[in-house]
């Protein structure tokens, strides 16, 4: 694995950070009810321009997916986006940009 290309998102919610990775996505929330999973994902697209959202809602059968370049992420300063919860239901989330970091 070559680490010298490596991005790193840095996130902020509610006061804590959140970092996303170019090596491997990160799994922001992830619950199991009834059986069923739900996750959360957030990753670095696969031009490394990018950032990709998923989320699972299981009650109502629903995928959320959306992708932003960082150029727009930097425009905007942030987003939101829902966030699986402890109980398999959906909450929007704010997340304001602090850094993109990339190790050239």
């Amino acid at each position: 694995m070559d680490f010298n290309h490596v991005i790193v998102v840095r996130l902020q919610n509610g006061g804590k950070r959140l970092e996303v990775a170019s090596i491997m996505p990160r799994v922001v929330a992830d619950v199991q009810v009834s059986g069923q999973h739900a996750k959360t994902i957030f990753r670095i697209n696969d031009t490394k321009d990018g950032l990709v959202l998923f989320s699972r809602d299981l009650r109502n059968g629903k995928s959320y997916r959306t992708e932003m370049t960082f150029s727009d992420l930097k425009d905007k300063k942030g987003f939101a986006f829902p966030v699986v919860q402890p109980d398999g239901s959906l909450e929007e989330k704010q997340y304001t940009l602090e850094r993109i970091v990339a190790a050239n």
